[in-house]
């Protein structure tokens, strides 16, 4: 028996009121205001533990053993007692005046090292110890008086074990026990400036049982003392007070375990107080779960996790998923217990696929922390859906299509040989353990899908060994995504919502696998095409990445099939050619193919215009074959009317198609003859039209500028200086000389000044004939006399007369 004797054998535990309280201060009155701790007298900082026992010799070698003690690593039986019989020496009342100056950590050290002999299997070293820590107990309580002593870390602690000493088989253990909750109690009081008219209740508690009064419960206090405890205590110390009681469930001794349950259903009622220190708490509980899972009944181990659910759901998901990455039989009975209600499967099961997408809800976590959480949530997954319990199936019927998700980009990831991704144990075992990994994530979706959408899936095992390879693992999502053609429209919206998701990720891996989710749904109409979806789209252009890049145009190519969707996408169409590569030749011929079909379909001047004004901008595109449908479409569109809006784009237009007439493509500049053809007609200027009709390049720039000066010089002016940066060579040199000629018409010196000033900053120009080209128009606009364009205009035409009577004389 654990007591060591009977019943009738141990002598009668000493009651309550022969207890002798230690001396202390003076007690204050209780309406009086407690000292603040800054006004408290605070002993000298040269003052040492020496110094404090320099007329006790006995005290002071006691002490001088309790130091080397402390310092030893190996401690048998007879040291301990030793230890303790030094203690006793140091802590007796009449040696209170050398306590008060004990270091407080030496102290904190001593309680530290005596909690866990409380537990030991020796009657006499658990009296002994008990003993010693009641003794510390009423030394403490005298310390608060003496120092500016408010705070006592091992508080929580030492409350919890006495309090599962206070019920040891051992009566003298238990005296002890209910002697040092006493002074506790007291000295915890004072240092809150609390009243301590609960002590008569604890120590009228205390004193019943140590009475032998209450047989019939005998464990009824294990309830009243950590509640009473609970108002002095700060919530970190009743935190140590609880993980101390779920400590406690390892006792070997039945009433010391019913105690322990008694002090966590107590204190589990005040969650926001006892479960400061929820990491400890789950660790524990993991680490312990096979040692005491039949001591405590399963509705508690219950409740302990729930209360925890109930405010820090996220922290216990990450904590387990840290201590157990490979999930071990503790953490999946764990899991089973997390998912057991709807209300916390859904949350948990969430936490679970954010970790699984390296998006953990945690901050200031870093790459490999968040590989770990990554590589335990692919491993949690299986184990909790190969047998899911009613509240998980629900939420899985409700997000089936999240789950999915997670797992293939899971797989993706994994394809992909991320580093930290699995164990290091050589490139080629981490190889195989990524090959193993993705095999088992795939017949986790490969369930999960069975469970939820078997109907659409074939027989075949095609899907799934594609998947499974990271050589063909595309080829497996476009099949997968194909099979699912039933999605109802809000099922849609949370795929969608997840691979918005990871497009807006930065692991291009994942976004290309997003990219070819994204782009099958586009092709079969599955989702609405927003702008967002379009911009998407069109950022993905601009990736480096060959995969996404082509993907993102297959998506546009996907969009431009359906002839309602041509308006979202013709804002962004210069934006598109201009991210276009000389490799999305053949796409670039679809997509504009494809556009171009749907825009003759078009007969409404107002949306031709609308439509003309969006073609405008892409004749300056890089991409040849963007530039012929804008200007082949642009003249389709002058010609649905004559309005006002039309020939206002007409003007605009005439600039760039002068430029575009010196163009490196020869169907380029034969579409810009057309159209400026078009444009003369709308305009009415039969001059310009007959110009273009003999294909006079020049005569017909200088016919604009003499013919529009009036009108749209200025803008005209500026759509000139645009183009010197044009990436074509022809082009710049044509922007040259037309600034030349627009600097001889020109009457404003300040916008002569700006031509000579973009003229000058070409002679830097790369290409030498460029830079010649500058030079001569330079000249050429030095040369001129001062006077007036009128007054030079007038003086040819008098000279020509001149000339012109000579001759005939």
């Amino acid at each position: 028996m654990d007591g060591g004797m009977s019943k009738e054998d141990s002598p009668r535990r000493p009651t309550f009121y022969a207890w002798e309280e230690t001396p202390g201060p003076s007690r204050r009155l209780a309406d009086e205001r407690p000292t603040p701790p800054e006004e408290r007298a605070a002993p000298p900082a040269s003052a040492t533990l020496v110094e404090g026992f320099e007329d006790l010799s006995v005290e002071a070698e006691a002490l001088s053993f309790v130091r080397a003690f402390l310092e030893t690593s190996e401690q048998d039986i007879a040291q301990k007692m030793t230890f303790l019989e030094q203690l006793g020496i140091i802590f007796e009342a009449k040696t209170v005046e050398g306590f008060r100056l004990f270091p407080s950590d030496l102290l904190i050290r001593v309680v530290e090292v005596l909690i866990p002999w409380t537990a030991s299997g020796n009657n006499l070293e658990r009296k002994t110890t008990s003993e010693t820590l009641a003794r510390i107990c009423s030394a403490v309580r005298v310390l608060c008086g003496y120092r500016a002593t408010t705070e006592f870390p091992v508080m929580g602690q030492l409350v919890g074990c006495l309090t599962l000493c206070h019920y040891d088989n051992e009566r003298m253990v238990a005296y002890w026990a209910a002697r040092g909750l006493h002074h506790l109690y007291a000295f915890a009081a004072r240092c809150r400036g609390k009243s301590t008219a609960e002590q008569e209740l604890l120590a009228r508690v205390l004193r019943r049982e140590g009475d032998g009064e209450d047989e019939e419960d005998p464990l009824e206090s294990a309830m009243i003392i950590p509640t009473l405890f609970k108002e002095v205590l700060s919530p970190a110390e009743v935190s140590d007070l609880y993980l101390t009681a779920l400590h406690g469930l390892q006792e070997t001794s039945a009433q010391k375990i019913h105690a322990a349950v008694c002090v966590e259903k107590a204190l589990r009622a005040d969650p926001a107080a006892s479960l400061g220190k929820v990491r400890e708490v789950v660790i524990f509980l993991h680490g312990h779960l096979d040692s005491f899972q039949d001591r405590l009944a399963h509705e508690d181990l219950n409740g302990i996790l729930h209360t925890l659910k109930e405010r820090h759901l996220s922290e216990v998901v990450h904590t387990l998923l840290s201590c157990s990455p490979l999930c071990d039989s503790s953490a999946a009975t764990l899991w089973g217990m997390l998912v057991s209600r709807s209300c916390h499967a859904e949350e948990v099961l969430r936490h679970l696929m954010a970790c699984l997408q390296g998006q953990p809800q945690k901050p200031l976590l870093s790459e490999e922390e968040i590989a770990t959480l990554r590589l335990a949530a692919a491993h949690v997954l299986p184990r909790i859906l190969e047998q899911p319990p009613l509240s998980l199936r629900l939420v899985l019927q409700a997000q089936w299509e999240a789950a999915c998700l997670s797992l293939v980009f899971w797989v993706s990831h994994l394809h992909r040989g991320a580093p930290g991704t699995t164990p290091s144990h050589g490139p080629e075992r981490a190889e195989d353990e990524s090959e193993r990994l993705a095999r088992s994530s795939v017949g986790t979706l490969r369930r999960l899908l069975e469970e939820f959408r078997p109907e659409e899936l074939p027989n075949d095992d095609t899907i799934w060994e594609r998947l499974g390879s990271a050589d063909t693992f595309h080829q497996g999502v476009t099949l997968l995504f194909q099979a699912l053609h039933s999605l109802s429209s809000e099922e849609l919206q949370h795929v969608a919502a997840h691979v918005m998701s990871f497009l807006r990720g930065h692991d291009e891996h994942q976004a290309v696998t997003a990219m070819n989710i994204f782009k099958e749904l586009l092709r079969r109409a599955f989702i609405p095409i927003t702008q967002e979806v379009l911009r998407h789209l069109t950022a993905q252009l601009r990736s480096p990445n060959e995969d996404l890049h082509s993907l993102a145009l297959d998506g546009l190519l996907a969009v431009a099939d359906k002839p309602e969707q041509v308006w979202k996408l013709l804002p962004l169409l210069p934006e598109v050619a201009n991210n276009l590569q000389e490799s999305d030749l053949p796409n670039t011929r679809r997509l504009f193919s494809q556009l171009q079909r749907s825009l003759e379909d078009i007969s409404s001047p107002a949306l031709a215009a609308d439509a003309a004004g969006h073609l405008l901008p892409l004749f300056d595109a890089e991409c040849y074959v963007a530039r012929n449908f804008s200007i082949h479409n642009f003249r389709a569109m002058l010609g649905r009317g004559a309005t006002r809006a039309l020939r206002d784009l007409a003007l605009r237009s005439l600039a760039p198609l002068l430029l575009h007439l010196h163009d490196e493509s020869s169907i380029v500049v034969e579409a810009c003859w057309q159209t400026l053809s078009t444009a003369a007609i709308l305009l009415g200027h039969r001059k310009l039209h007959r110009l273009v009709l003999i294909r006079d390049k020049w005569s017909t720039c200088r016919i604009f500028g003499k013919r529009f000066r009036k009108v749209a010089a200025c803008s005209f002016q500026e759509q000139i200086l645009g183009h010197l940066r044009s990436p074509q060579v022809s082009v710049r040199e044509a922007a040259i000389r037309i600034l030349g000629l627009l600097g001889e018409e020109t009457r404003d010196r300040r916008k002569l000044e700006v031509i000579n000033r973009a003229l000058r900053g070409m002679r830097s120009d790369e290409q030498e004939s460029i830079r010649s080209c500058a030079v001569l128009a330079i000249y050429a606009l030095e040369a001129l006399p001062d006077e007036d364009p009128p007054a030079r205009s007038l003086r040819e035409r008098l000279r020509r007369l001149c000339g012109a009577c000579c001759s005939s004389a």
